[in-house]
């Protein structure tokens, strides 16, 4: 039963709530906001995933929300079963516009070294980072942390890279919080 008031409401079995993050005071009215994983939403295929802004009210309900998944302006591009949201990271303000961003695993992308989309079930994982506006959409394109990565880490078939991601601060010393992510 969607008692948020999400709409539209959430498929079945869409795993809303998997991945919880505090973002801060998206909307600026006093109250922090949470961004949530719907790993198992669909999105414009079939369990392709979704992380929902929730704007919260005093009183713990939810005063509006948005919804970013394959289908929103700047989002990410997912394929079935890439599980988009199965963890969420506050990331601070990464590209300097004083709003935090985010990390978002998607444990089932399968996303090749080469760039090229395997068959379903190669599942190396990726993490997105997500540019937010204050009202909860993208302020730019998505950015994609994968096999295929300038720098990025060196996957193979079913590691389910971006199980978890977490901030861990600033360890390097550049100015911006550093991610560290799990692969299975």
């Amino acid at each position: 039963e969607d008692t948020l008031g999400l709409s539209p409401s959430l498929v079945e079995n869409a795993r809303f709530g998997d991945s919880v993050a505090n973002i801060g005071d998206l909307d600026l009215d006093g109250v922090n906001d949470l961004a949530v994983g719907s790993k198992r939403d669909h999105g414009t295929g079939t369990d392709r995933g979704a992380v929902y802004i929730l704007f919260m009210n005093k009183d713990g309900t939810v005063k509006n929300h948005e919804k970013i998944d394959d289908d929103t302006d700047k989002g990410p591009t997912l394929r079935d079963v890439d599980r988009f949201g199965d963890s969420i990271a506050n990331m601070g303000d990464l590209n300097g516009d004083g709003i935090n961003d985010l990390a978002v695993g998607a444990v089932n992308d399968d996303t090749k070294s080469n760039g090229s989309r395997s068959d379903r079930n190669w599942n190396a994982g990726a993490v997105h980072i997500l540019f937010l506006n204050r009202d909860g959409t993208l302020a730019r394109d998505t950015a994609v942390i994968n096999d295929f990565t300038t720098n990025g880490p060196v996957l193979a078939e079913g590691d389910a890279f971006g199980m978890g991601v977490a901030n861990i601060g600033d360890l390097d010393g550049n100015g911006y919080d550093d991610l560290a992510a799990s692969a299975m």
